[in-house]
């Protein structure tokens, strides 16, 4: 999932289908916005 997430390669719309269909995850906000978060909480 965290590959889904950081991904370069992909936008954010295919990280969104891929996130609902293979982990059943339901997106409600932007994919960046959330990979974006998760990133500097990283970094933190």
């Amino acid at each position: 999932m965290l590959s889904t997430l950081l991904s370069k390669d992909m936008v954010s719309q295919t990280k969104k289908k891929e996130l609902e269909s293979n982990y059943k995850i339901k997106c409600l906000m932007q994919v960046k916005i959330v990979t974006m978060k998760n990133y500097i909480d990283f970094a933190e």
